[in-house]
């Protein structure tokens, strides 16, 4: 890879936590070197032996009051199955980019996620409001062998805070268990405010290690 590529830029898995070899790489010498940064994810396991009421019994109580505040609202939702115009349209009026070259990877990258999750490897969870028809939200889920993560989680913003994201998480969590999924990934918690979100959801810290390459 370091002969092939000038940057390498990748993350391991978290059950890969002995790095040294990276660390090691161009020892006392004065080549480039491997930078190693700490970086945390947060998972629910042992899915596949735990009933849905046990999982959300490891809810914090205010996950478990918002899912049962949400009921009410439940009755002005229906499934949609969204393209890829309605996920971008949706993620920007969520999360506001300025920078146009970021928002062409941006879109880029959506657009690869979109295009895996449709296929056997991933599912999208997307609702819209039954009065107005429009797309409120959207989760995507993609796998591995044992693993479902959570890669994409958006709300329009009104729904947001009627709690409609700890209701579609929960719907995720529980889809993953019944496909047959044993660890929930919810595929970083690195900020205060997000990390303690999941959390919050009953998951469990799990550092992993991003390692950067510049020759």
């Amino acid at each position: 890879f370091t002969k092939k590529f000038k940057i390498i830029n990748f993350d391991l898995h978290y059950s890969l936590d002995d790095v040294r070899i990276f660390d090691w790489w161009n020892y006392n010498s004065s080549n480039p070197k491997f930078e190693i940064f700490p970086r945390y994810t947060a998972v629910i396991d042992q899915l596949k032996l735990k009933s849905e009421s046990q999982i959300s019994r490891e809810y914090r109580y205010v996950r478990r009051y918002e899912l049962k505040h949400f009921e009410k609202y439940k009755k002005n939702l229906e499934e949609y199955e969204i393209n890829l115009d309605d996920l971008l349209y949706l993620y920007f009026d969520t999360v506001k980019i300025e920078e146009k070259n970021k928002k062409k990877q941006i879109i880029n990258d959506i657009s690869l996620i979109f295009k895996i999750a449709k296929s056997e490897h991933g599912k999208i969870l997307s609702y819209r409001s039954k009065d107005t028809k429009k797309i409120i939200c959207i989760m995507i889920l993609l796998f591995d062998k044992k693993s479902s993560h959570l890669v994409i989680s958006l709300a329009e913003k009104e729904w947001k805070k009627k709690g409609i994201i700890t209701w579609a998480t929960h719907k995720s969590i529980i889809y993953s268990k019944n496909k047959n999924m044993d660890i929930f990934d919810f595929n970083g918690a690195n900020s205060p405010l997000r990390g303690d979100s999941k959390h919050s959801f009953g998951s469990k810290g799990k550092l992993f290690f991003n390692l950067k390459y510049k020759s």
